[in-house]
């Protein structure tokens, strides 16, 4: 799918050393149109995701991104847009008190305009997913306000820090 990778880590360091290890791939998209992004907004937290998830058996990267962001948000990914990538290594505390350690895959893609209806994990429909364009300022100053009850806010921040910086901008 790309042939360079940008990586960055967060580790929050939160984690008991003898704790038990869950390892984790996700696949997420980083859609632009103009100076906006897709985002899904948790209206529950506040934060603002780039839309993906977790692989499953058998499936390639580009599946998961694909199916990800159709359910998430109802946009199709078209393939061939599909380019470069930043990949995340996070390690933080999970939600049972284990080390995750996530390898969460960034990849540069455009959707097409329709926009089927989202198809929500229950989790998903509890936090109130809903879908919204937002430009990096805006999803940054959702983000660090909801950093406080989140932990997983920080990989999505260090991705936005990033973007604005401009390291990214000819992705």
């Amino acid at each position: 799918m790309v042939d360079s990778v940008k990586e960055l880590t967060v580790d929050l360091h939160d984690y008991p050393d003898d704790a038990k290890v869950f390892h984790r791939i996700a696949v997420r998209g980083i859609v632009r149109r103009g100076d906006r992004y897709l985002f899904v907004y948790s209206r529950k937290y506040g934060d603002c995701r780039f839309p993906g998830g977790g692989m499953e058996r058998h499936e390639t990267h580009a599946d998961t991104l694909i199916r990800e962001m159709r359910e998430e948000t109802g946009y199709d990914v078209l393939p061939e847009s599909v380019g470069a990538c930043i990949c995340v290594h996070e390690r933080r505390r999970g939600i049972y008190g284990d080390l995750l350690c996530m390898d969460s895959y960034y990849y540069f893609c455009a959707v097409g305009e329709t926009v089927h209806p989202q198809k929500l994990d229950d989790y998903e429909r509890d936090e109130g997913y809903e879908v919204c364009w937002l430009t990096l300022a805006e999803a940054a100053v959702r983000n660090e306000a909801a950093a406080a009850q989140t932990t997983w806010v920080q990989r999505d921040l260090e991705v936005l820090k990033y973007l604005n910086a401009g390291s990214a901008a000819d992705e």
